[in-house]
């Protein structure tokens, strides 16, 4: 199956060098893959995505066909490796005129990937420099993809134009742990439903996982787990706001427009901070659904703002999620710091390329 995975890595390679980006000097590739993720475990998925590649490979003109100047291929093993083999991949691109890593898997593989591109940078004793990164919709959500299908990454492929530098989420706890996110973090409610669903997508259960916990979760959140009382501020550049009280959600995004829990759009508008206030059950259920459409920014318990800092302290536990990952923070990891760091690391993207 591994031969199967290069070799469609191989032919997307031969897309990328067919991008504007590229086509003055052909890319080296270095592809970190996740076999477990839901495009490689489910088969029809699998081959019809593989169907559609052939499809645009097979119109493309013989005559002046171009080639990547190298491709190489790593497979993820456990949970973290993408992190070691990202690094390995740099270390092998040093020095390459045209280098580019590119993610294959779900939010896990690309938030772990980019946490070491981030590392990495940070480190490094030349002149900082940032080297791109490409990541394909290849998980079950693909918030953080760049793109939300396969279909839309094979034409992204062959339009990529210009490097784009990024922002990261830095969130940094009392007791000296860091968290990195490149597209939601948040506290609370959503956060526990992405470590319930971690668990179950293993078994490939049908259907949407996050939906049906988030719809079970609506109800049972508050009686088995309890939401604490916290106080919230952000910086609004020429000072801080706060609010205090029970929060159910507490989201921040690296930008407004962004979308976590396969698709859920959580911040619809370019407001990328925002805040839910616990409403009685019978509300809560009416919140939920307006989240599911994006159009809860308007309601009385939804606290949106633009900030590019937010802290939150508590007394008790809490349970926090970056990209999709969920840890539980004791007491002792309060007050927690969230900030935006800009130009983190470079995507590829078309020419005057707005999020979707």
């Amino acid at each position: 199956m591994k031969t199967a995975f290069r070799k469609l890595v191989e032919e997307l390679s031969v897309l990328l060098a067919h991008s504007p980006f590229f086509r003055e000097t052909p890319p080296s590739v270095h592809a970190v893959v996740n076999p477990a993720a839901g495009l490689f475990t489910r088969t029809k998925r699998l081959e019809r995505s593989v169907e559609l590649l052939r499809e645009r490979m097979s119109s493309m003109p013989a005559r002046g066909r171009f080639e990547p100047a190298s491709v190489s291929v790593e497979f993820t093993e456990y949970p973290g490796h993408a992190r070691q083999l990202a690094v390995e991949g740099i270390e092998r691109l040093r020095g390459s005129p045209a280098p580019l890593l590119l993610s294959a898997g779900g939010d896990g593989t690309h938030r772990d990937l980019l946490e070491a591109v981030v590392a990495f940078t940070d480190s490094a004793r030349e002149p900082r420099t940032h080297m791109p990164v490409f990541r394909l919709p290849a998980g079950t959500g693909n918030d953080s993809a760049d793109a939300r299908t396969m279909n839309q990454a094979y034409r992204r492929l062959t339009q990529l134009h210009e490097s784009r530098l990024e922002a990261a989420i830095e969130t940094r706890t009392a007791d000296g742990r860091a968290f990195y996110a490149f597209n939601v973090a948040s506290f609370g409610l959503d956060a526990v439903v992405s470590g319930v669903t971690n668990v179950l997508k293993r078994t490939h259960l049908p259907g949407n996982l996050y939906t049906l916990v988030a719809d079970v979760a609506t109800v049972l959140y508050v009686p088995i787990f309890g939401i604490p009382h916290s106080r919230v501020a952000w910086s609004t550049g020429d000072g801080f706001e706060e609010a205090e009280g029970r929060f159910a959600v507490v989201a921040f995004g690296v930008d407004g427009g962004r979308r976590y829990g396969r698709g859920k759009p959580i911040l619809p508008d370019a407001r990328n901070m925002c805040a839910i206030r616990l409403p009685p059950l019978v509300r809560r259920i009416g919140i939920k659904k307006h989240v599911y459409r994006g159009t809860h920014m308007g309601e009385p318990e939804v606290i949106g703002r633009c900030t590019t800092m937010l802290q939150i302290e508590a007394t008790e536990r809490m349970p926090f999620q970056f990209d999709g990952e969920m840890v539980w923070l004791t007491p002792e990891a309060f007050p927690v710091t969230m900030r935006i760091r800009p130009s983190a690391w470079a995507s590829l993207q078309p020419r005057s390329q707005s999020k979707s």
